[in-house]
């Protein structure tokens, strides 16, 4: 059965003043409802946790730990990284921002606190061993988030909190502590606590500090992703403008690819030797630049790693293909992963479980708010070519042509190291204060999600239109209520004026975030969705120009599978659809009584530990279940006596994505949802 319903969402517009409304757009939304689903890895939703906001006046005006992002956005990762993170010397607490902040040690634009220990909410100086790392990772688990810790692999670490550190007093010198992977006679010499009068610290020690409070990736509280530093291509490069790196008093040669892999697979040794189900990432390229060579510098002639040679040549160029775009001009992104791989096959075992990248839009890509909701394109899209120097013709990346990033760095993947995931551990379209940054925003989210990306974390503050887009997907209804699991194929017949994304959640619902990126015409959407079977109740959900709540704007019976919607300029939407003959039960909400159900860690690779409390002897059945509701298998079912009951939860032979763990018993009804990455 199909009816026809239109649904109308201008009126909040009228108490505003605004610019008339022109004639709506036609614009054809296809979803695959019924179709062969794609998992959404639930990492995507991550940030960089506590980061410095410009917009803080004095040091009266900073937010620190918990308080450095906004409330209630339900984020599934956090990630402690950056060019701070590069010199954390965890024994002591202090750190070296390099070139972010004058090359000094310890010393914040917040009084004379370690900036890193500080705004991961340690307090003052003296810190106690790692009380950075504690923090965060009390922290996300106090969120229910996966921690992403960035590890230090450039040499060396700051060694005090006395301020600026000279060009005299540059590593290897007093100011400087070694960073030392293995610790001779490891793991016998581990310790704890460190020594903190030797000149080093030592990685595999720092491990075995985190899993002595928190158990190894496999356990309930354990942190199960590591990054191998930051941004090596900004270490320390070619003298440019003023400018030789982050890190030049640090890392003070040149760096070179060589010296660079080295470091890396060293580093992802110890991890994998310390932790072995841990998953190792890296190594969070910057930017264009680095994906082409590193570093490259033209200042009337070109500059580039001493061993450059050695990598720009084939089948690192174009595979042996002869497509000088196959992967518009990554080549480094190429050469990595191939020695990466190449390690991992002398090693035995993966050295890299994700490679990660860095991802911020051009400035002139973003230059005003309108080019700044077609950026996102730039992630996937053939027809869109974004105005910035890296599609310049003549430059020598894409000469013209899309950018298409994400597709391309598939491609390097699946020719160099298969199967590796990729993950975006720093990305920004900016637009904090306009709609224009929730609408972009809420797109990166839908690509990243339909393109495949295992883990993304938004770099910045989140807070006003990027916390609003963050709650269009995971707390849209002010209860958890969250983007499905399931991806469904959707295309839009207007990529220019609207984005859409489709998914199914667990309860059979239909979830499709639809963006009007048109700021003076409305959206005559007409969505086939392709199911078999009718919807019920649909609800909308949306943000717009008049603040950055996340508001119910409609609800109304469909009662068929295709409908029409009209969706106002500059708005972003979630609609939640019923099928027609569905309890109706909200989102995020489930009987609980007495029953009590956990599964810790909810997102892992090894398995996990389900656990529950009756509060009296009964008949007690769990069960496990795939993202579309398939039973996986049983877990239990039979007599329990009353008390906790704990469960181990092995992932062995799961496929990676969504799954529900449910509990039913006399005294009610419980579910929990988990995540397999691999």
């Amino acid at each position: 059965m199909k009816t026809l319903a239109t649904i109308t969402l201008l009126a909040f517009f009228a108490l505003c003043s605004k610019p008339a409304i022109s004639q709506p757009i036609d614009v054809s939304i296809t979803i695959a409802a019924d179709g062969n689903p794609h998992p959404i890895s639930p990492l995507i939703y991550g940030i960089n946790a506590y980061v410095y906001d410009a917009e803080w006046q004095s040091a009266n005006d900073w937010q620190v730990g918990a308080q450095n992002q906004a409330a209630n956005l339900n984020i599934t990762a956090q990630r402690l990284g950056g060019n701070t993170m590069t010199s954390y010397n965890y024994e002591n607490g202090f750190s070296n921002s390099g070139a972010d902040d004058r090359d000094q040690n310890g010393v914040s634009l917040h009084t004379n606190n370690s900036f890193q220990s500080f705004i991961a909410g340690a307090g003052g100086a003296p810190y106690s061993v790692g009380k950075a790392l504690t923090t965060f990772h009390d922290h996300s688990l106090s969120l229910g988030a996966a921690s992403l810790l960035q590890l230090p692999g450039a040499g060396y670490v700051a060694a005090d909190g006395n301020g600026a550190v000279s060009v005299a007093e540059s590593a290897p010198s007093a100011r400087w502590k070694r960073a030392v992977n293995d610790k001779p006679g490891s793991p016998a010499s581990l310790s704890l606590p460190p020594d903190l009068d030797d000149d080093a610290i030592y990685v595999d020690e720092e491990l075995n500090f985190l899993m002595n409070r928190y158990g190894n990736a496999a356990s309930p509280q354990g942190i199960g992703l590591y990054e191998l530093d930051n941004e090596p291509g900004l270490w320390h490069h070619f003298p440019t403008n003023g400018e030789s790196g982050t890190h030049p008093r640090l890392h003070t040669e040149l760096a070179t690819c060589g010296d660079l892999l080295q470091k890396n697979i060293s580093l992802a040794q110890t991890i994998r030797r310390m932790d072995p189900n841990a998953q190792i990432t890296g190594p969070a390229m910057w930017g264009y630049p680095e994906f082409y060579s590193l570093w490259s510098i033209y200042d009337g002639q070109s500059h580039a790693p001493a061993d450059w040679a050695t990598y720009n040549a084939e089948p690192f160029l174009t595979n042996n293909s002869g497509d000088d775009y196959r992967y518009n001009r990554m080549t480094w992104v190429n050469a990595y992963l191939a020695n990466m791989k190449a390690a991992s096959d002398q090693a035995g075992g993966r050295l890299l479980d994700m490679f990660t990248i860095h991802y911020y839009a051009d400035g002139e890509a973003i230059s005003t708010n309108e080019k700044r909701m077609q950026a996102t394109r730039s992630l996937w899209d053939p027809a869109y070519v974004e105005t910035s120097w890296i599609t310049k013709q003549g430059n020598g990346f894409t000469d013209g042509r899309a950018l298409q990033l994400l597709p391309k760095l598939k491609q390097a993947i699946a020719d160099f190291y298969p199967d590796t995931k990729l993950g975006i551990t720093e990305y920004s379209f900016g637009g904090r204060h306009h709609i224009s940054g929730a609408i972009a925003q809420a797109d990166a989210l839908g690509i990243m999600g339909r393109e495949g990306v295992t883990m993304a974390y938004y770099f910045g503050p989140v807070r006003d239109y990027i916390a609003a887009a963050f709650r269009l997907y995971r707390n849209y209804d002010g209860k958890n209520g969250a983007f499905g699991q399931m991806g469904a194929q959707c295309t839009t017949s207007d990529a220019q004026n609207s984005s859409a994304y489709a998914a199914m959640d667990t309860q059979g619902r239909l979830h499709i975030i639809l963006l009007n990126k048109n700021s003076t015409q409305p959206l005559m959407t007409t969505i086939a969705t392709g199911a078999a079977k009718p919807w019920g109740k649909m609800t909308a959900y949306g943000i717009d120009q008049t603040g950055t709540e996340v508001k119910k704007m409609e609800e109304m019976e469909v009662n068929g599978t295709d409908f029409t919607f009209q969706a106002a300029p500059l708005t972003a939407l979630h609609l939640v659809l019923q099928p027609q003959d569905a309890s109706d039960v909200e989102q995020g909400s489930t009987p609980t009584e007495n029953l009590e159900l956990t599964v810790a860690p909810n997102i892992f690779s090894s398995g996990g530990v389900v656990q529950l409390r009756l509060p009296e002897q009964g008949l007690l059945r769990v069960t496990l279940h795939d993202a579309l509701g398939r039973l996986v298998r049983t877990l239990a079912d039979g007599q329990q006596s009353g008390g906790t009951i704990i469960i181990p939860l092995s992932a062995d032979d799961l496929p990676a994505g969504q799954y529900r763990v449910v509990a039913r018993g006399a005294s009610g009804e419980r579910t929990e949802m988990v995540a397999v990455v691999r």
